[in-house]
């Protein structure tokens, strides 16, 4: 298991990654808060994304998968 809080910009992010199912709850305090169950797979590519665009050297490959982890609530994504 891997658990985190991350800040990114105005939003918090919490997350637990388990075997193959990420749960994460991002909150902004304008937007609100969204919970989502997705795959860990997805999620990893999208933190990778989140935490270090510049560099990430597989973001053009990934970024079709990062982005359909994110929030319904599009006003609460996480990604750039």
């Amino acid at each position: 298991m891997i658990a985190g809080t991350l800040i990114i910009e105005d939003c918090t992010l919490n997350f637990c990654v388990q075997d193959d199912e990420a749960t994460y709850t991002v909150a902004d305090h304008m937007n609100g808060r969204e919970t989502r169950k997705v795959p860990t797979a997805a999620f990893m590519k999208a933190l990778a994304i989140a935490v270090h665009w510049d560099g990430e050297p597989n973001a053009e490959r990934d970024y079709p998968e990062a982005e359909s982890v994110q929030p319904l609530n599009r006003t609460l994504r996480w990604i750039p």
